[in-house]
């Protein structure tokens, strides 16, 4: 690949980076697909080069696409088109990568093995500008793969947060959210906090989050098919006062 530069222009956060390493990460709800396209959005002015997009195949709820959401609604706003890779073998999308390609993006990197640092690497050493989003914390609010070496890594970290999900009466006695600023993901099983000893990757069903909220308080809500076995599984954005996780092992402080 011939050598990108913007050399004498200065230093802009707009503008097209090569070799450099961008990473959007937080937890669920907390806006990472629509800080991908609006990056995607400023790259496209850049002129003279293309991007190109990838997502694990094992995420099955928006297969080759990288989606925007509205709010509490879940509700896809908009979307750009993304090249399903298998999570065990993230050399494959090497296969796709042209000269004209100057900014790689990678969605739910926390889905592939240990070989997408690798992958990256030798992106960036092409003087690519690439762009990693994904959990930086699995439900147990553990490192969840290959996250914290990206954001460690990382020439332009982008921390996002979400609003705390988690509902209790206020002082009226109104069941309301908690709202607060919510840097975890909490998994859920039948409305139940998931135990520390569950698979750490289970992609929930694809739903409305505001079904989720209102469920408890509407009878009506439809409800899908799962597997009864396993209850219905599902994920919302937690603050650290309201993340549970029964069965965590002890830190080994003393009360």
């Amino acid at each position: 690949m011939k050598p990108l530069t913007y050399m004498g222009q200065g230093f802009y956060l707009d503008r097209f980076h090569p070799g450099y390493l961008e990473v959007f990460y937080g937890p669920m709800r907390s806006g990472k697909g629509d800080s991908i396209l609006r990056r995607i959005d400023r790259f496209n002015f850049s002129g003279g080069l293309e991007y190109i997009a990838f997502h694990p195949e094992e995420d099955k709820r928006t297969p080759g696409k990288i989606v925007s959401r509205i709010g509490a609604t879940d509700q896809i706003t908009r979307f750009v088109d993304a090249i399903s890779i298998p999570g065990n073998d993230p050399d494959k999308l090497l296969n796709y990568i042209r000269d004209k390609h100057g900014l790689i993006v990678i969605d739910e990197a926390q889905f592939f093995n240990a070989r997408i640092v690798h992958v990256v690497n030798d992106l960036l050493r092409q003087n690519r500008n690439v762009i990693v989003s994904g959990l930086n914390l699995d439900f147990r609010g553990e490192h969840f793969g290959q996250m914290s070496y990206f954001i460690s890594h990382a020439d332009m970290p982008h921390p996002l947060f979400a609003s705390c999900a988690y509902m209790s009466p206020d002082d009226s006695g109104k069941i309301v959210p908690c709202s607060q600023r919510a840097q975890f993901t909490q998994r859920l099983i039948d409305g139940q906090p998931a135990s520390y000893n569950s698979d750490v990757v289970v992609i929930e069903e694809r739903k409305s989050f505001l079904k989720n909220l209102i469920q408890p308080f509407i009878k009506d809500v439809a409800q899908p098919e799962y597997d009864k076995s396993t209850g219905i599984i599902t994920y919302e954005p937690r603050c650290r006062i309201h993340h549970t996780v029964p069965g965590r092992p002890s830190n080994g402080l003393k009360k």
